[in-house]
């Protein structure tokens, strides 16, 4: 299994990120943030928690030596959930050891839905463990409450998300992995010549970090052995799915690429000499400024505020007038008309028309229509 992991590592281009530092460097825990990751791996819709695609992800971790434990708030363990596809796989996940579920009960009734804060679980055991967390989410909850500081570093320091490429066949076999519709790809967002090392960073503990020496100790007590047993497992709960589809398991050279820019593509390759001089003389870093590297946001955020549109027309003084009753004759139509012009109490706009006033606005016009109708 050892020489296995070698040899693959040195022949796995796709992810140089997993190759160590130095010889002294340890892979880290990895802690799975099970709810952010499982619907990333449904598709871009993130619509549901896909269980299959957590065992992909598992499985392709551990095939590079990393222990992973995966948290998943316990609602989702029900095959009855829409909220989650190929829930019976996680009892066996349980029975693995890979899957912990965090306490939380689903709506009946008129009982309130209760989930536990699952993220709480995810960055106290990377931070106990000295784990990375894969995740999507910023955690920004935690960040913003000082109670929560002994956990600030490790989100801010060694936190990845998992991107996913979608492939065009459900079961797909690449090198020694094996995918379910989507192949997994770890991710920050530092800028694109730095995010190898930016990885590396955060997968591995060097000699001279704090948690080493905790790292070291964990990494002794899960063998190489349990390592190719839980590989084996998965693979077969992956073999196991395909069958019961009636689809084979198809190997492919090549994956798609995740990114969809224009890698090696010169400005001189398409523009003459003179102008691509000028170019690269003008723009020397615009590489950098592309896709600039930030100290541990990991997802870019662009907040769009919507803008109110501008009402030429300017709400006047209007007041409500009730509906007039039916006509019944002239002489009782002119008394109800004066009975009714008596007790007419108009009830005027707002002036400072927030939501509060126009609201109360509202209540008042239905009681006076009411009212009148009487």
């Amino acid at each position: 299994m050892k020489r296995m992991n070698e040899d693959f590592l040195e022949n796995d281009k796709d992810n140089i990120c997993f190759k160590p530092p130095s010889q002294d460097a340890i892979s880290r825990p990895l802690v799975i943030d099970g709810c952010n990751i499982g619907r990333s791996a449904s598709g871009y819709a993130r619509t549901h928690v896909d269980c299959a695609g957590l065992v992909s992800v598992v499985r392709w971790l551990l095939i590079r030596k990393f222990d992973v434990t995966v948290f998943l708030p316990v609602v989702y363990n029900n095959i009855n959930n829409y909220n989650s596809k190929h829930a019976e796989l996680l009892t066996k996940l349980e029975q693995l050891g890979i899957v912990t579920f965090t306490p939380a009960r689903s709506g009946r009734g008129l009982r309130k839905a209760f989930i536990n804060y699952d993220d709480l679980y995810v960055v106290s055991y990377a931070a106990r463990h000295g784990g990375t967390i894969l995740s999507g989410d910023k955690f920004k909850d935690i960040l913003n409450q000082q109670c929560y500081s002994d956990f600030h570093p490790v989100i801010r320091n060694r936190t990845i998300d998992v991107k996913f490429r979608p492939l065009t066949l459900d079961f797909v076999e690449y090198n020694s992995d094996k995918f379910y519709r989507h192949a997994p790809e770890l991710f920050t967002y530092d800028n694109t010549i730095q995010r190898s090392d930016s990885l590396r960073q955060r997968l591995f503990a060097l000699p001279h970090e704090s948690d080493y020496n905790l790292v070291k100790n964990l990494k002794k007590q899960v063998t190489d052995e349990r390592r190719a047993y839980l590989c084996g497992e998965l693979e077969a709960i992956l073999l196991s799915m395909s069958y019961a589809a009636g689809k084979m398991f198809r190997e492919v050279t090549e994956l798609p690429c995740m990114d969809n820019g224009f890698h090696g593509l010169r400005v001189e390759d398409v523009a003459p000499k003179a102008f691509a001089d000028a170019f690269n003389k003008k723009y020397q870093k615009r590489e950098l400024k592309c896709d600039s590297p930030q100290e541990w946001v990991m997802e870019p955020v662009v907040e769009v505020v919507v803008k109110p549109k501008k009402d030429d027309r300017i709400l006047d003084d209007t007041v409500l007038i009730p509906t007039p009753l039916p006509i019944r004759n002239e002489v009782e139509n002119e008394s109800l008309k004066s009975e009714k012009t008596s007790s007419v109490k108009k009830v005027e706009l707002p002036k400072d028309q927030s939501l509060g006033s126009l609201l109360q606005w509202f209540t008042m016009a239905e009681e006076a229509n009411k009212k009148n109708k009487k």
